[in-house]
């Protein structure tokens, strides 16, 4: 049944790649409705960026007033009046924001980090400037004039992690409270012509009535969402360029390090991440060296699975324009793979855009040992590797998209692993999403059975969503090396699978909206002979399921998850699901039930100084180290809490309690981090941030295994996108095992560092 499908699917595929080539030809922009416009200014007028919004300049602009709501009743208009003036001159954007309020002393305002806004009143610009409807920026502040800023891509996804380096100043006063916005054009790509068209909108968030507006109306089918293809117009920029932007940040480093191995040694070093923009379309990266003495360390977090955490990425050169890496399923490049195993010697980036919407990203990088260039001695345990990354999609005015991926790592010995895929989108009338993926992957001894196949459809609407997936991945299909799969090798699945989601807003008694989720699978899992064999020498003494021996591999599986939320008008949530299937191993093939509860604290009220959200868990598992189904019970607890406007404390803990099939307990788990926050400014900070992770499992003898870490960082932006950071991080360790020798408390490793970085801007 299953091969069929896959046959089908693949038909499918190549109509619906043929298709998207021919109509994407059509597709033309909207009718310009919703029209600002910005106004000229000579750069001697420009106004003062300090959230008073009292320079005569700002008269010059013409008003935008009348915005409508997002929530809670949508396309009502707002309840308090705002007022929008657009300026520019030939390097910068100037935006005034006067926003009015009947009862200022509600307003909702934090001094947090940067990109921290969320709990406050804010307002946020958006420009697609290609005028593609498919890519585009975010900038947004909050009333105490804290930044964030965003790229967006394929319509309705985001690169968080992006800054740029712009001015914003903004204060709260007796009408309500004022933004001002200088950005520099050089953050920004836009076509070469003597008059811009760009996408615009904008949003206000009135967090106290927990109230979203809109200048142009947003549908209720886009949710929160911002879509590239559904903004207005902005126009009267004329004359300006983009010029070859130019960025150099130098850093130079001092500090020293020891491990419980390795006695202290200094670390003095030096790097640079260069950028520089070969046309007002293409971007090219260059990093040498680059150091994270600032990038804080990933959660110690409890995995009870046979697979490895997926931690986000937090590097700057990774960062920049991640979105065209991105694929519809399966992560076939993961930046993280670079540089876990080995210094990162060097790395290239080129990315961009044509003329006619082809984007594509290019990146080649090296690790090996820094010190192999005489610098200190060679450490060989460090992975000598060469990564190179290709990706080139074109994109259509309506949000469609076709694209191609390569990735490729080669490292000593011959061994390699590469990995090619093609991936397509098509959008129709705003709620239909169609995409695909095919892929292969390429290692030694690995040249068959190495392909995956992946077609999704998906209506997104309110009140009824819908989504079908067919999916195979063959046991050989193998993307590890550059890319992050949670697939053990020598094993595949097909499968199918739906969801249909029914989420009415109600409005009504303390209730704004209600969402009833029921999802399906139905699958078969491939196990190879090899796979069983792996096991086999994995683990000597298993007993494997006799069928499996005799070649009768043919495992099905299915799933049922059904799950209820309410989200109250004041932001609560509250949220239950349950999950029943079968599921297979070599040593058992079972039935499992998991049961969770979600809630959320409202994240609303001028008073309000602590928001926490707890996830509740319990049900069958197997056991992965132990080859059996066991069962578990896990809680975890996320909270922040501001004690004053400028200090912020954020707890995260997560309990967890394993039992063997007799329901006796074979393991503890529990683990907790606190970040300690405060700001001077919005430019200087310091953070304390410590974690621990206590782990005891019964596993016949009893063993415990401790794990510990402090970190502090001093931060100071002392010039746009310069900073002085000092960092001092120490790691320590509890063992007590008759398997491993005793460590008590033991220092594993610690680091002090202090780094200073530059930005040059041409």
């Amino acid at each position: 049944m299953f091969t069929g499908l896959i046959v089908k699917s693949r038909k499918i595929i190549v109509l619906l790649f043929l298709s998207i080539i021919i109509s994407g030809r059509s597709f033309s922009h909207d009718k310009m409705e919703y029209v600002a416009e910005a106004v000229e200014i000579d750069p001697s007028e420009a106004p003062k960026i300090d959230g008073k919004l009292d320079d005569i300049f700002w008269k010059k602009g013409k008003v935008l007033t009348g915005f409508f709501q997002r929530e809670p009743i949508n396309g009502a208009p707002a309840t308090e009046k705002s007022e929008i003036y657009i300026l520019y001159d030939k390097e910068n954007l100037y935006a005034g924001c006067r926003f009015y309020d009947l009862h200022p002393e509600n307003i909702i305002s934090e001094l947090r980090r940067r990109e921290d806004i969320f709990s406050s009143d804010r307002i946020e610009l958006f420009f697609d400037t290609f005028h593609n409807h498919r890519t585009g920026y975010k900038f947004a502040i909050n009333p105490y004039g804290v930044q964030m800023d965003e790229q967006r891509y394929d319509d309705n996804k985001r690169n968080v992690d992006w800054d740029a380096i712009w001015e914003s100043g903004a204060d709260i006063d007796s009408l309500g409270w004022v933004a001002e916005f200088k950005i520099p054009f050089f953050n920004m790509r836009f076509p070469e012509t003597e008059e811009q068209v760009w996408g615009f909108n904008l949003v206000r968030d009135i967090r106290y009535k927990a109230e979203g507006v809109n200048w142009k109306p947003v549908s209720i089918d886009d949710g929160l969402v911002i879509r590239m293809s559904k903004l207005g117009h902005l126009i009267g920029i004329r004359g300006i360029t983009p010029g070859r932007q130019f960025e150099l940040r130098p850093y130079a480093l001092s500090g020293m390090s020891e491990t419980d191995v390795v006695s202290t040694q200094s670390k003095n070093e030096t790097g640079f991440d260069l950028k520089y923009g070969i046309t007002p379309d293409a971007t090219f990266d260059v990093t040498v060296n680059p150091d994270y003495a600032q990038v804080e360390a990933d959660v110690l977090d409890i995995n009870l699975t046979r697979y490895p955490t997926r931690f986000p990425e937090k590097r700057d050169f990774f960062l920049e324009g991640k979105g065209i890496f991105q694929t519809p399923n399966h992560e076939l490049f993961y930046s993280r793979r670079i540089g876990v195993r080995g210094d990162i010697l060097w790395g290239t980036k080129l990315s961009g855009r044509t003329q006619g919407g082809v984007e594509y990203g290019f990146i080649g990088s090296q690790t090996g040992d820094w010190d192999y260039f005489g610098l200190g001695s060679n450490d060989e345990s460090k992975e000598e590797a060469l990564y190179g990354i290709a990706r080139v999609r074109k994109g259509f005015s309506n949000g469609s998209s076709i694209g191609v991926m390569v990735t490729d790592k080669e490292s000593k010995d011959d061994n390699y692993n590469r990995v090619f895929g093609i991936d397509g989108l098509f959008l129709y009338k705003n709620i239909y999403t169609t995409q695909f993926q095919v892929s292969s992957s390429f290692s030694p001894n690995l040249s068959m059975d190495n392909n995956s196949y992946f077609f999704n459809f998906e209506r997104k609407a309110n009140p009824l969503s819908a989504i079908i997936q067919l999916e195979r991945v063959e046991p050989n299909y193998d993307i590890n090396g550059t890319g992050f799969l949670s697939k053990e090798l020598y094993r595949g699945y097909q499968r199918v699978q739906g969801m249909f989601t029914f989420n009415p807003f109600i409005e009504k008694s303390g209730i704004r909206q209600i969402t009833v989720s029921t999802s399906g699978l139905i699958g078969e899992d491939i196990l190879t002979k090899d796979y069983i064999t792996s096991w086999q020498d994995k683990y000597p003494g298993i007993v494997i399921k006799p069928e499996y021996l005799q070649g009768k591999l043919n495992p099905d599986n299915w799933f049922f998850h059904q799950s209820f939320s309410i989200r109250g008008t004041s932001e609560m949530r509250l949220g239950f699901w349950y999950t029943v299937g079968k599921t297979n191993e070599p040593t058992i093939t079972y039935h499992t039930d998991e049961y969770g509860l979600n809630i959320s604290s409202p994240r609303t009220g001028r008073i309000q100084k602590i928001s926490a959200n707890t996830d509740i868990l319990w049900g069958k598992f197997f056991n992965f180290s132990q080859k059996y189904l066991g069962s578990r019970y896990n809680i975890t607890l996320n909270g922040t809490s501001w004690i004053t406007s400028k200090m912020g404390l954020s707890l995260s803990g997560q309990y967890t309690k394993t039992y063997d099939p007799d329901k006796v307990m074979d393991g503890r788990h529990f683990r907790i981090s606190m970040r300690n926050t405060y700001l001077f400014t919005k430019d200087l900070f310091i953070r304390l941030y410590t974690q621990g992770r206590w782990g005891t499992t019964y596993y016949g003898e009893k063993s415990t295994h401790n794990t510990f870490l402090a970190s502090f960082l001093l931060g100071w932006e002392y010039h746009p996108g310069s900073w002085f950071y000092l960092a001092y991080n120490e790691g320590r360790e509890d063992v007590n095992s008759p398997f491993t020798p005793v460590r008590d408390f033991m220092m594993t490793n610690r680091t002090i560092i202090a780094k200073l970085s530059y930005a040059i801007n041409k």
